[in-house]
């Protein structure tokens, strides 16, 4: 989830309520209704709900009472199995809402989103059947954390934005063409984490072109079992890759998670070692680069090797984990 350095989050384990059944929101309006301190005191709202066509209704009904009855909202997550195609209360006044999270179609979340003044964060799941993401005609400058598919992000994204995380789902376009589309060059994101093919060649360079001042980057290959562990990765066009590594000119931490590997050989550090100073430069150090991190045959948790390479007064030192744990890899799982 996206994350905002609101006040709010201080309290947030003692003003959040989870809602996991339509019961559970029955309840909650029927308490809330009956003594309003009880609403008012949430700041953090979690609806998580599976519903049938027959329980629609109901949802309609008691959702939007629901956040009529928690006014004082910082954080809201919505999700909704299967999916609004409508949004019934986009109107309703929650004037201190900082950040959404929601698995709705992006037409069903636009109405909502463009009266939120106070927004800094927004997690979005798939757009919809649109040709045209909905969410491109709404102004959304004061927003800057972002997570949404790699597809809406010529017409979600825009300069201002400081945190950035792009999903791939669309297995036909390339990460680096969607990134190619956006209008403007990104220059105040720093932390970008992003969804790649074994195929992109163009991912970093775009990146790079883009979003030339990021510090934190998160490669994160997207999952196929069509995808042979022995196939190419972008990484493996050395000079492009340095390159484009090169043109990073305030990247400090580079992580990667992929199925692939580093280099050719199974078990050969000596050859993924070469590998890792054509990245990093050693006849040209790149000027800021401090750590890098690869997951290497990363097919889940408890397998694969981690290999880290750490640059302290000058000089680089690395190390190998063979099936690392959980807590190793939590930022890439």
């Amino acid at each position: 989830m996206v994350s905002t350095r609101s006040k709010y989050r201080r309290d947030i384990e003692d003003d959040m309520r989870r809602i996991s059944t339509l019961e559970n929101l029955i309840s909650f309006v029927e308490i809330a209704m009956y003594k309003p301190e009880y609403g008012v005191a949430m700041t953090h709202l979690d609806v998580a709900l599976s519903v049938s066509s027959a329980q629609r209704d109901t949802l309609q009904r008691y959702l939007p009472a629901c956040l009529a009855l928690t006014p004082n909202l910082a954080i809201l997550e919505l999700t909704i199995t299967p999916p609004f195609t409508s949004f019934s209360f986009a109107r309703i006044p929650l004037p201190y809402l900082e950040v959404v999270k929601s698995n709705l179609t992006h037409r069903s979340l636009a109405p909502f989103v463009s009266v939120r003044p106070r927004l800094q964060a927004l997690d979005i799941a798939a757009c919809g059947r649109t040709r045209k993401c909905p969410l491109s005609t709404v102004y959304v400058q004061q927003v800057t954390d972002i997570r949404c598919p790699l597809a809406c992000v010529a017409g979600v994204v825009h300069d201002g934005v400081e945190r950035l995380q792009l999903d791939h789902s669309r297995f036909a376009t390339l990460p680096s063409t969607f990134l190619s589309k956006l209008p403007v060059v990104l220059g105040t994101v720093y932390v970008l984490t992003v969804d790649f093919t074994p195929d992109d060649d163009s991912i970093l360079r775009a990146i790079a072109a883009h979003m030339p001042h990021i510090r934190d980057l998160k490669l994160i290959e997207y999952a196929s079992s069509l995808v042979h562990k022995h196939a190419a990765r972008p990484w493996h066009n050395h000079a492009g890759w340095s390159s484009a590594l090169q043109r990073l000119t305030q990247l400090e931490q580079l992580v990667i998670r992929t199925s692939g590997s580093l280099g050719t050989v199974a078990g050969d550090h000596g050859a993924k070692r070469d590998v890792f100073c054509r990245w990093v430069g050693l006849a040209h150090p790149h000027p800021t680069l401090r750590y890098i991190m690869v997951w290497q045959h990363a097919r889940s948790v408890h397998r694969g090797v981690l290999s880290e390479w750490s640059r302290a007064d000058g000089s680089w030192k690395g190390k190998w984990t063979v099936t690392p744990d959980a807590d190793q890899v939590s930022m890439l799982s």
